[in-house]
This record gives structure tokens, sequence and C-alpha cells, in this order.
């Protein structure tokens, strides 16, 4: 897998896109992909949440774990949240350091860069059904 070694920090870039998973700092909820900055909000703690392959992931900046309220759907949105929310990571063939983020509650489902990987900043991460798309891998970067 990937070389995830836990409580260690990445950062996670969109391969489609090339932007970085970003808890936005205009309401500290909202995750969103942002030019890559090297600021605390692009930093996740990966936590082994005690299954393999299985994290939660903590913001370096906010203390807040990357999360989604409820059933996953598609065109959920995902969020910053006070309570621990598991997902699982798994590797992606023929992509260096590349993951696909999945809820553990539901592994149909994938983080996603919306709008098809849209480059803008600003473009909200949300939950997808899993499919072969770029804008549901992404790369990650050790900090």
């Amino acid at each position: 897998m990937a070389c995830i070694q836990a409580n260690n920090i990445y950062t996670l870039i969109n391969v489609k896109g090339g932007t970085c998973m970003d808890l936005s700092g205009g309401d500290n909820v909202s995750i969103i992909g942002y030019g890559h900055h090297q600021g605390p909000n692009q930093a996740w703690i990966f936590k082994n949440a005690g299954q393999n392959q299985t994290f939660y992931l903590k913001s370096a900046g906010s203390g807040q774990y990357l999360s989604a309220a409820g059933e996953p759907y598609n065109g959920q949105r995902v969020v910053a949240s006070g309570s621990p929310y598991a997902w699982r990571v798994d590797d992606e063939p023929g992509v260096q350091s590349g993951v696909r983020l999945s809820p553990v509650c539901n592994a149909n489902f994938s983080l996603d860069l919306s709008d098809h990987g849209n480059s803008t900043p600003g473009t909200p991460v949300e939950l997808w059904g899993r499919w072969e798309g770029q804008n549901q891998v992404w790369r990650l970067q050790k900090v």
C-alpha cells in the first residue's frame, strides 16, 4: 500500500485536477481542491483506524477529521468534523503514490474532486460512486 505510515502527515493532490485537498479557510468545514501552498489546512495526519488499510484523516491545522455526514450518496459533500470517520485507502495501479479513499461504511463510493476533476480553486470534494476516473485518484506526498 502506498507506504502510508500511521501518524505521519501527508498532502493529497488530485491526479486529474492537480489541486490539493484543502480544509477551506473560509468556513473551516468545507473540503475543497485548492492550489498547493503547503499550509497546515492541506496537511492530513493518517491515524490508524484499527483495520488494515483503514485510517482516520485528521487535519494538521484544525484537529478536525475528514468526514461525511450520514450514509454515502452521489454528490455528498465531504466536510471537516470533530468526530473520527474511517476511510479505506487503496492503491491505484499505475499511479505512483496514487490512492483512492472510500468510506469504510460503503466502499462503493470514493473521494472525488467534483466536476470531473475541475482544477478551479474552491471546487468541492464530494463522494461519488467508484469508477475509473482520475478525479477519484489522489497522490500522497509526505510532509
